[in-house]
């Protein structure tokens, strides 16, 4: 009697219907009961119905149907905890490497910055010419990212739940702080 009753979703909400873990000689059986709070005030009389039908029978684990669904979604709410971590230690990973990247080729550029000042170049047009390089790379590479992410969000797809593997918002804010931190970088 575990799989009691369907869901369309399961984050619709239930009918208040709690389950009765019982202890039989050999087994666990979980059974249902119907009533219409989810206060605990309704355990105590819960057993006592029980212990009027026999004293012998032991009553564990009284749950509302809420509470065994999330007991039973705690490893899948973990998965998911630990997959958004990951995910954002990635993208921290990503702008560091970035930025990284980013001030070592202006570094490098540093004598040919000030030779081009030297022979009359303005301000703006050395800053036009560090950031436009600066940007079409990064708009080459989180182009190849977003396919990327594309292509394998299709994969992952069946993993996913309540959620779309290709979640424009999610993407636009990544491409929006991976390229602000190269055009910062530069």
């Amino acid at each position: 009697m575990r799989n009691i009753t369907r869901y369309e979703r399961m984050q619709s909400r239930p009918f208040t219907f709690p389950t009765c873990r019982t202890r039989t000689t050999s087994t666990t059986r979980h059974s249902p009961w119907r009533h219409g709070s989810t206060d605990k005030p309704t355990c105590p009389s819960l057993r006592d119905a029980v212990r009027t039908v026999d004293r012998n029978l032991p009553l564990l684990d009284i749950r509302t149907q809420d509470e065994q669904i999330a007991a039973s979604m705690q490893h899948e709410r973990i998965f998911a905890a630990l997959t958004i971590g990951f995910g954002l230690l990635a993208l921290v990973l990503a702008c560091i490497g970035i930025y990284g990247i980013m001030a070592y080729s202006v570094s490098q550029r540093t004598n040919e910055i000030g030779i081009r000042m030297a022979l009359g170049a303005g301000r703006e047009r050395v800053l036009r010419m560090v950031l436009g390089e600066a940007s079409w790379i990064t708009a080459v590479g989180v182009l190849a990212g977003l396919g990327s992410a594309l292509a394998l969000g299709r994969i992952v797809a069946s993993l996913l739940y309540g959620i779309k593997s290709w979640d424009p918002a999610t993407f636009a804010i990544s491409a929006t702080l991976l390229i602000a931190v190269a055009v910062g970088a530069s």
